[in-house]
């Protein structure tokens, strides 16, 4: 009898649920200085600033942004312009992509122009490393989605990416030079796959301080701004031939989510351990919303989004 009661306490003790770990709410502050307060100074050798020269888009690079912002229109499905097609707007990316894009696409409702779809299509446990496979799965599960809505891979025009590389080790600038490989990989496939795509806006990740695990913990959350930063550099430059403007989208970045914890950026943003969930890593109900709000005034101020705008009045 002793041994059957034992034997259900231990059996017992695995069934019952165990807490999550807290995230880690101490670490309200790393010392770095979010990249666009970093314009005229550097990080370990490297410029800061969101562009070269600092955060605003060469006027050069603008210019060709501009024209493809304007050469977005409604698509039926065979890609011809249609009235009544379609301005597909996709995200690209990982759990925290998935879950900002939602309270987006909730926010947003109402406030897009005639057309303008919104299709979230970033999945969790999906990093950077992944889906710049070609042969990922990831890709086929993507387009299943558009299909299930009636809607064509020659409809979606514009993409927002944000990806990171999970549970890295790497010290910089090796980890940036890793992630920014796989960003240029998945532009390319987008090209392959999305050929109607004019523009893609890139985001890197939020503060990664209060993280309780090694998925996407400091400093590599905020050094993956620096693949994006030399990403769309590589653009604007002409360093690589394989992102000129005639073999790839036209590259900008989306709204920049990091700021140091606490401590405010000069635009006055901080994140708190209460916009996060349990791991410190995702965000919570209010981490994605405030990221959400930044990404509808991104899209709702930006110069090469007319089309995303409903017409006055």
């Amino acid at each position: 009898m002793k041994r059957l009661m034992l034997l259900l306490l231990v059996l017992l003790g695995f069934l019952v649920p165990r807490p999550a770990l807290a995230a880690n709410c101490s670490v309200t502050s790393v010392g770095l200085t979010p990249l666009n307060d970093l314009a005229g100074g550097n990080y370990q050798g490297f410029p800061g600033g969101l562009y070269p020269g600092g955060n605003a888009v060469p006027a050069a690079h603008l210019q060709v942004g501009l024209a493809a912002g304007q050469a977005v229109q409604r698509l039926n499905p065979q890609g011809a312009p249609s009235p009544n097609g379609k301005i597909i707007v996709l995200s690209i990316g990982m759990s925290n992509t998935k879950q900002e894009f939602a309270k987006f696409t909730s926010i947003a409702r109402g406030q897009t122009a005639p057309g303008v779809v919104l299709i979230n299509g970033a999945q969790p446990n999906y990093d950077a490393s992944i889906i710049s496979n070609p042969n990922s799965d990831y890709w086929p599960q993507l387009d299943d989605g558009l299909a299930r809505r009636r809607l064509s891979p020659l409809q979606v025009q514009v993409v927002w990416l944000k990806e990171a590389v999970q549970n890295e080790s790497d010290p910089f600038p090796a980890s940036a030079i890793e992630l920014q490989g796989y960003l240029k990989n998945i532009l390319q496939i987008v090209r392959t796959r999305y050929p109607n795509v004019k523009a893609i806006y890139l985001s890197s990740r939020t503060y990664g301080g209060y993280a309780n695990n090694p998925t996407s913990p400091e400093p590599w959350a905020y050094q993956g701004a620096f693949a994006v930063k030399w990403l769309i550099e590589a653009q604007i430059t002409g360093s690589d031939p394989a992102l000129s403007y005639d073999n790839a989208p036209w590259l900008a970045w989306g709204p920049y989510f990091w700021a140091d914890g606490l401590t405010p950026r000069s635009d006055g943003l901080t994140w708190a351990c209460a916009d996060f969930s349990a791991d410190g890593v995702h965000p919570s109900a209010a981490g994605q919303l405030k990221a959400a709000n930044m990404l509808l005034n991104f899209f709702r101020t930006e110069p090469t989004t007319q089309w995303f705008r409903p017409p006055a009045g």
